[in-house]
């Protein structure tokens, strides 16, 4: 007989955390005043750029990239090609950049395909693709959440999100690594609700929102949607959100709802609620 053993998934430091190594607070207060909270806009500014992994917090900012790379490459290197013996380097190679600069968005396994075959002219099968996505996931690069429905066909013809293990990460390999701020924060929301235990899959509405985080606690039996939006200023973009919200919390039959935003706070009459990420971060 095998022993018993709990499995423990140990993630980048969290924005507590983060803080706590830091110590922006002797003791982090359970209410903030006007102070406290610039302090954590200010610590939270600049966890949001460099992320979660400690060890680069004793470097300056610039050797940050370097380490960054290195994690990678070795991560890539030893956890994924040398472990699984693959040998199709280029591929594997394109599909890494082209999942981090998919961070929180859907991903298709059939276009990449199509993408590295017909206009990169690197050879590689769609099940090749999908077994390097389980290597990568295996090795805790990538995070993949699928649609949430009751239809097996629905969930097999809808590609999954993908989320990356760090936002220091993420900046380190994408382009423009201030361009798309709202999948960072949405990047940061997913890796927050898996640290708490939360089970995670998309939604969509009826007529067509979608939703970013249908959340389902095993332990609590608790449920809760969460929309992730850098800024509600423009109100088109406020409408859509809030609209998502309403349709899916109906559907759903589910009664918190949330919107996380960097900045804006705010209590709807219809029971929405706008969240600013540091608050959200420290569950306050």
């Amino acid at each position: 007989m095998r022993g018993r053993s709990i499995k423990t998934e140990v993630l980048p430091f969290s924005f507590e955390e983060y803080m706590r190594y830091h110590k922006t607070f002797e003791q982090i207060p359970k209410n903030f005043c006007d102070a406290d909270i610039a302090k954590l806009r200010n610590a939270l500014s600049r966890y949001f750029r460099i992320g979660g992994f400690p060890e680069i917090y004793r470097y300056d900012e610039l050797e940050h990239y370097t380490i960054l790379q290195e994690y990678i490459d070795l991560v890539i290197l030893r956890d994924v090609i040398d472990r699984h013996a693959v040998t199709n380097l280029p591929a594997i190679r394109q599909l890494v950049n082209s999942l981090f600069n998919s961070a929180a968005q859907k991903f298709s396994v059939i276009k990449f395909a199509n993408t590295l075959n017909k206009s990169l002219g690197i050879k590689c099968s769609k099940n090749d693709i999908y077994s390097f996505m389980d290597y990568l996931e295996e090795a805790y690069i990538i995070f993949r959440i699928p649609i949430h429905s009751m239809s097996v066909r629905v969930r097999q013809v809808n590609p999954n999100k993908v989320y990356l293990i760090d936002i220091g990460m993420v900046r380190v390999m994408i382009e423009n690594p201030d361009g798309d701020k709202g999948a960072l924060l949405e990047n940061l929301v997913f890796l927050h609700l898996r640290r708490q235990g939360w089970t995670l899959e998309y939604y969509n509405t009826s007529n067509g929102y979608e939703i970013d985080f249908y959340a389902y606690h095993h332990k609590t039996k608790e449920k809760m949607l969460v929309q992730v939006s850098y800024s509600l200023n423009d109100e088109k973009t406020f409408q859509r959100e809030v609209r998502a919200l309403t349709q899916g919390g109906e559907e759903l039959k589910v009664a918190k709802r949330l919107i996380v935003t960097w900045d804006d706070e705010k209590e709807l009459d219809d029971g929405i609620h706008i969240v600013p990420a540091w608050q959200f971060l420290l569950n306050r």
